[in-house]
């Protein structure tokens, strides 16, 4: 889990609201950290704030049903099906 090996998601949503009240609004993210953890944070902390944020995240590794091994490419996908379901977990 990756909120126990790195810290815990109260801290991290603390990390974001600090963040914020110190003037960063510009939130880069991805759907691989975390296998989506890192989205959702941000959703639940931003989640009444859409106009005073700014999000940008991506997408394009199919994590889904392969085990990572160290660091060995994940495969990747870019067709339209894959897409929109990345953009659907996404928001």
């Amino acid at each position: 889990d990756w909120s126990s090996d790195v810290c815990s998601s109260d801290l991290a949503k603390r990390m974001l609201k600090k963040a914020y009240d110190v003037g960063i609004n510009f939130f880069e993210t991805g759907d691989l950290y975390g296998k989506g953890l890192s989205e959702k944070l941000i959703g639940e902390v931003f989640k009444d704030m859409r106009d005073k944020v700014v999000i940008s995240t991506k997408h394009g590794y199919d994590f889904n049903d392969v085990k990572q091994i160290g660091h060995k490419e994940l495969p990747q996908r870019f067709d339209d099906d894959f897409t929109r379901m990345a953009l659907r977990n996404s928001l």
